[in-house]
């Protein structure tokens, strides 16, 4: 049986995965806080669950995990991180640091369909979307790094956000849920060309995200 990546999956979806292991659902926000709030990378480092509810998780899931290529400070003390994916992609993000706001952008997908003119993510063509995890594993890195909360999400890296409209949801359920990131719906941003239907979609969800 292939292993699934706990990050994944948003609260409610999670509740469901540990339910149908048998295990009592509030495990599920205990996950959410030992993976979001804390940072743990290890089941075996979330102490306060049953030995046997984390050898299930060892069995069922794991962990994905970002790495860091190379970090690139400008004067204004923005930070560009490009990050490898599991599977040897690359993909970027950028930190800015303006008055009492820390904002991050962050990326959707390995490369672009659209190659707009103004933008560099479709040069090379489209790869992939990210998974929820690739995307979440770009903001617990730099929070871990900077050892604070990030005031702002812009989805404005690599990619069309709206292209992986179902990952992005999911992750912006993650970000916004108070037991994960707690990041205000009105701190994360869309940026997008154009994806008529997807924006639709979105305003359907009555959601106060820009």
């Amino acid at each position: 049986m292939q292993k699934k990546d706990i990050k994944n999956f948003t609260l409610n979806e999670l509740q469901e995965e540990v339910k149908n292991l048998g295990v009592e659902k509030y495990r599920a926000t205990q996950l959410f806080d030992f993976l979001y709030r804390k940072g743990i990378e290890d089941f075996r480092n979330m102490l306060s669950l049953p030995t046997s509810f984390k050898d299930l998780l060892q069995k069922n899931f794991y962990i994905s995990k970002i790495g860091l290529v190379n970090l690139a400070k400008s004067k204004d003390k923005t930070e560009k991180y490009l990050f490898k994916l599991e599977d040897g992609n690359l993909i970027e993000s950028v930190l800015i640091f303006s008055d009492n706001r820390v904002t991050e952008c962050i990326s959707s997908q390995i490369g672009c369909k659209y190659n707009c003119l103004f933008c560099e993510s479709g040069k090379k063509g489209f790869t992939r979307n990210l998974t929820v995890g690739e995307i979440l594993n770009q903001v617990l890195f730099v929070k871990k790094k900077i050892e604070s909360n990030l005031n702002n999400i812009v989805f404005m890296g690599i990619g069309e956000p709206l292209d992986n409209y179902d990952n992005v949801v999911r992750a912006i359920c993650i970000l916004n849920s108070k037991d994960a990131f707690n990041i205000g719906a009105r701190k994360i941003t869309i940026s997008t060309c154009g994806v008529i239907p997807a924006i639709k979609r979105l305003q359907e969800r009555n959601w106060q995200i820009e």
